[in-house]
């Protein structure tokens, strides 16, 4: 599980982090977000897909298709991890 990324001659794999899941509605949403909001503010493939999964994450851990909670700065820090 997680997501798969290729372009520019890279490949790889970010895996899913093991979260509590309370619903799966927008997830996949979170994810796409999270990975395009890196790309345009220049990260590399890899820290966009990254940033992808911590949000899908958060967003597994609430009821609902929003994790209120999610931000620029929560990614951010998921990214230090």
């Amino acid at each position: 599980a997680g997501v798969a990324f290729s372009g520019g001659g890279i490949v790889g794999h970010v895996p899913a982090i093991n979260t509590q899941l309370v619903d799966t509605t927008g997830a996949g949403d979170a994810l796409a977000a999270a990975a395009i909001f890196g790309l345009l503010r220049g990260d590399t493939l890899k820290n966009a897909a990254r940033l992808g999964v911590a949000a899908a994450a958060l967003t597994l851990q609430q009821p609902g298709s929003v994790a209120p909670q999610l931000s620029a700065c929560l990614l951010d820090e998921a990214l230090e991890r």
